[in-house]
């Protein structure tokens, strides 16, 4: 497995804050998360996305994406995460429905979603702690809370990611599983250690270890895109974080990979929809040079 990618991908997740529901339930009881553009404003004010995630500490509950049929059980110790920050249900049974969760619902101070009920605790030793630890901030209110439950909220995302990556089945597809592909997991490894490297199809197989056609096809089967075009997209991933931290444009090409400022901003404005100079401004904050 390539833990180099995954640690460049997590690198590049910047949490902004996090809040934290801590919920203690009895059935019968169901609780709905409307959608993301509803949500942010009332518990994060300027933040353009949202991860949605429930741990379970005790009993067990349903979670179902609003629009599907099909629940999910989940049970102590386990946790679902909603990537996207889709609208769903949690519930004590399967079916039920809520109304959605409103502003005036959240009183200040409200701090992400833990299920507890009344059976034992899952045997994750890191989550549990983790989880014990914001149970304790949220109760005691010290100095820094804020601060520390948003440190907190990152450590729980990476490890629900290790945790997930480790049921993975060869089988399965996906980015994540791609890291666990001898040739793929290298390939996505060698892209995110250095994207300004003029990689090639052929020089990426050859560097690999495999024929340029099966590794081309083993690529789109698992990660879904084909490899050049990943690429295009890790540079301008990290071309924003670049820019995010207000670096000069012309650097940013060079360090993505790009001999031009104007051939780095063509494909920037093709993959992003702005070009680098309108992304980079419209989230300067007020009062930070341009």
């Amino acid at each position: 497995m390539s833990a180099d990618a995954l640690a460049n991908v997590l690198n590049t997740v910047r949490m902004t804050g996090a809040v934290f529901f801590n919920v203690e339930a009895k059935a019968p009881w169901v609780a709905e998360q409307c959608t993301p553009d509803m949500v942010l404003p009332m518990i994060r004010p300027g933040a353009d996305h949202l991860i949605s995630y429930h741990i379970v500490t005790e009993g067990s509950c349903y979670a179902c994406v609003l629009g599907e049929d099909e629940a999910v059980e989940v049970h102590a110790g386990e946790v679902i995460v909603f990537t996207r920050g889709d609208s769903h249900v949690m519930s004590s049974s399967p079916g039920m429905r809520a109304d959605p969760v409103t502003s005036d619902m959240l009183p200040g101070g409200v701090q992400l979603p833990y299920g507890k009920s009344d059976r034992g605790h899952g045997d994750k030793p890191c989550l549990s702690v983790l989880v014990q630890i914001a149970m304790n901030e949220i109760r005691d209110r010290r100095i820094g809370g804020e601060r520390v439950l948003g440190k907190i909220a990152e450590l729980m995302f990476v490890e629900v990611v290790r945790q997930y990556l480790e049921t993975l089945t060869p089988e399965q597809d996906g980015w994540l599983a791609g890291l666990k592909d001898p040739f793929v997991g290298k390939a996505l490894a060698f892209m995110h250690a250095n994207p300004g490297s003029d990689w090639g199809l052929e020089e990426l197989a050859r560097t690999v270890g495999s024929s340029r056609s099966e590794f081309a096809d083993r690529f789109v089967r698992l990660v879904g895109i084909p490899p050049m075009t990943y690429l295009a997209k890790w540079r301008m991933q990290v071309a924003s974080g670049l820019l995010n931290d207000n670096v000069n444009i012309a650097a940013v090409a060079a360090e993505v990979g790009y001999g031009s400022e104007a051939s780095f901003s063509r494909a920037f404005k093709k993959l992003v929809g702005v070009p680098p100079s309108v992304w980079r401004d419209s989230r300067i904050p007020l009062g930070r040079a341009a």
